[in-house]
């Protein structure tokens, strides 16, 4: 089985995408999108660690383990593939071996995800145009950090969504449930 490539630090932004309200994260290393992989698998409904076996077993040399730093302080790992491999992992994906009420998300996925993730890395990420966050990114981090376990991600989420209201002119709500305090 291969090995993940050693986990640099993050050194650029994580960006939520949603696509079919399920909401996927793109992580920005060297200036070059990758895909957070356990939040792509388990939009997909499926089970993260055979897919994660597999993304190993045929991916393993473009796998890479970003590493953000979480609110306890500890460095916490993303499984990462560049945005560009994860037609040929959607496509590992055997739809006939799936459950009969996955298949159709399956397929969906297979046909459009890379591309929706694509437009939004080279035209509608608001990085790469020097726009300000929009209303609907705010209600995107916002509804996957509702979702997100991962405390590194988290973290990320929290910054993201910090950073979101100041462009936009907000206040930080101290809504308890958002768990926004102290950033």
């Amino acid at each position: 089985m291969n090995e993940i490539s050693p986990a640099p630090q993050l050194n650029g932004q994580l960006s939520v995408v949603l696509f079919n309200e399920d909401p996927l994260v793109l992580a920005e290393h060297n200036a070059q999108p990758y895909v957070v992989m356990r939040a792509l698998v388990t939009a997909m409904g499926l089970t993260w660690q055979p897919q994660h076996a597999k993304l190993m077993e045929k991916f393993g040399s473009s796998v890479m383990e970003i590493v953000t730093i979480a609110e306890d302080g500890k460095p916490r790992a993303m499984v990462c593939l560049p945005l560009r491999k994860l037609p040929g992992w959607l496509y590992s994906i055997n739809p006939g071996k799936v459950s009969e009420a996955l298949r159709p998300k399956v397929l969906q996925y297979q046909q459009e995800c890379d591309e929706v993730l694509w437009r939004h890395w080279t035209k509608q990420n608001p990085l790469h145009r020097g726009q300000k966050e929009s209303r609907p990114d705010l209600v995107s981090l916002i509804k996957i950090r509702s979702i997100t376990k991962h405390a590194g991600e988290l973290m990320a989420l929290n910054a993201m969504i910090s950073d979101a209201y100041a462009s936009l002119g907000y206040p930080l709500p101290a809504d308890p449930q958002l768990k926004l305090q102290g950033i």
